[in-house]
């Protein structure tokens, strides 16, 4: 089983650090605070950034308002399933 705890939190604390050294941006930032402010266990930009993609991990009951949150930020979200 996964550890969508253990994994979110070192996810959002990667993105912490890009954002320290300056590869975020402020869209992706807004993303993940969005995803994490709606449950989501973690989130951080993917990629080298300067971009727009902006991974989240969450539990299942929590997709649902976290991609309303994120849509209404003007931010376009794509779900999974669950990831094994």
């Amino acid at each position: 089983a996964g550890d969508a705890p253990k994994l979110g939190a070192g996810l959002t604390k990667q993105h912490r650090v890009l954002h320290e050294v300056g590869v975020s941006t402020p869209a992706l930032d807004a993303a993940v605070e969005a995803a994490l402010a709606a449950g989501a266990t973690g989130a951080k930009l993917s990629g080298a950034g300067g971009g727009g993609l902006a991974v989240a991990v969450a539990e299942a009951e929590a997709t649902a308002d976290i991609a309303t949150r994120l849509s209404a930020g003007g931010h376009e979200v794509v779900t999974a399933g669950r990831i094994a």
